[in-house]
């Protein structure tokens, strides 16, 4: 396919110089000059953001630089060295927080150097799959599991879908109502267009343009290249995007002044022997089952954490279920009652917004089923004091591979609340069920 086309245009004698664009040819980058000349018209198909990694980003109002490397940090209580967007400086596992306003231009330069030779887990091959089949370590539901053949060369490899790549990547900003940024060109809706893919020592220049009347709140960010994304995934490279708009002081304005994040993370790891770390992301086809050895639920990289609230003081928690493989249930139970019916014991909540979008009243709740990407922005409200946990169980046999077993019930963190004296400082000044809100989407707004 050639990188520009001709078209005839009856223009005399005119010259205009359009445009400077980048076209990736396989793996030659060439800038190609764009001109009206004498009835001729060199017309670029859409310019890649591939540029040297010398080369600045920061032509949007709002700009970020993200790296992808290979580093070492303390996770749990072990030395996790993995792929991430987080960098010496960083006090959690995930990149940096990006905040955009409707109407703002977004620029992002991501730069790979996730250039570390022979770092794992290894490309999976037939062997692997064929041993899975065979040896699947506990009880699958799947079907295709049952069905098995004498020999790995008997198997029928479906090529373009085998994992690999680790190194290569891309950049994807879930739920914005932005440009189709996956594919090359960006802004591409040929179907048969192939994946972004940055490699070691490349970088890349993302422009997005917000939408002035875009629905305000919490997003994300991740890699989505074919074959690398569950590996890079688990590893933690994932970040928050707010789009920020009027919840912030609405809230404020009803008394709401504490706001925490709850990023539900579900990494699975293998433990090693090596000099600098002692455990590292599991091989693929052991994270994709769901049975590595090591494989927790953790909230902003923790285990199980403790929050701290006082009594009647409204909690802002924005939530982010950031999960690979697995479901998630969102229940509060008093501590200790959590092996009861979640209907007669669990603690009430509000949720105000889910997946970017506010709602105009708070929806009263008792339990959410959260599926990996789903965001939801909520309010919790405790009236007495004690612990109180949230609970993940129930939902085995739900994992994409259907695993019996998994993913196992699991405390995500403990809520502790003290009584503080009913000191008005920590109380609303309307009740919960009470409060309004700026909706995401207008009333009158229709679906196109």
């Amino acid at each position: 396919v050639p990188p520009f086309s001709l078209r005839n245009h009856f223009f005399r004698y005119q010259e205009f110089l359009l445009k400077e664009s980048t076209v990736k040819m396989g793996r030659v980058v060439q800038s190609i000059r764009t001109i009206l000349l004498l009835g001729l018209t060199v017309v670029a198909v859409a310019e890649t953001d591939f540029i040297d990694c010398s080369a600045t980003c920061n032509g949007g109002d709002v700009n970020y630089e993200l790296t992808a490397s290979v580093r070492t940090m303390e996770l749990m209580n072990y030395t996790y060295r993995g792929r991430t967007y987080s960098t010496n400086d960083s006090e959690t596992f995930m990149g940096p927080t990006m905040r955009v306003k409707p109407g703002q231009s977004l620029w992002i330069k991501l730069i790979n150097k996730m250039d570390e030779d022979n770092f794992g887990p290894h490309e999976p091959n037939a062997v692997d799959y064929w041993n899975m089949l065979e040896n699947p370590g506990e009880k699958i539901k799947y079907r295709f599991y049952k069905r098995t053949v004498a020999d790995p060369s008997l198997l029928k490899i479906d090529t373009p879908n085998i994992p690999g790549h680790f190194d290569h990547t891309n950049l994807h900003l879930h739920g914005l109502d932005v440009e189709v940024h996956m594919f090359d060109p960006v802004g591409t809706h040929d179907p048969d267009a192939p994946h972004i893919a940055i490699a070691p020592g490349q970088c890349f220049c993302y422009k997005f343009n917000i939408p002035d009347n875009h629905p305000t709140g919490m997003y994300w960010y991740h890699p989505h290249l074919h074959g690398s994304t569950a590996i890079q995934m688990w590893s933690g490279m994932l970040g928050v995007l707010y789009v920020d708009g009027p919840l912030e002081q609405e809230l404020a304005d009803f008394g709401v002044k504490k706001q925490e994040e709850f990023v539900i993370w579900d990494p699975v790891f293998r433990n090693v022997s090596a000099p600098t770390h002692d455990i590292e992301v599991d091989e693929f086809l052991m994270g994709q089952t769901t049975l590595s050895k090591i494989h927790p639920f953790l909230i902003n990289g923790k285990d199980a954490p403790t929050f701290e609230l006082s009594v009647g003081e409204v909690l802002w928690l924005r939530v982010l279920c950031a999960t690979v493989e697995n479901e998630n249930t969102f229940i509060i139970y008093p501590e200790g009652r959590e092996d009861e019916p979640w209907d007669e014991s669990a603690v009430p909540f509000w949720v105000i917004g889910a997946d970017g979008v506010t709602y105009s009243k708070p929806a009263e709740k008792h339990i959410l089923v959260l599926a990996g990407g789903q965001r939801h922005e909520m309010l919790l409200q405790f009236e007495e004091p004690g612990n109180y946990v949230i609970s993940q169980q129930g939902i085995q046999g739900m994992q994409f591979f259907d695993m019996l077993g998994h993913p196992h019930d699991q405390i995500l963190a403990t809520m502790k609340v003290v009584d503080n004296g009913a000191n008005p400082r920590f109380l609303p000044i309307v009740p919960i069920s009470e409060m309004t809100f700026t909706p995401g989407y207008p009333k009158d707004m229709d679906i196109d």
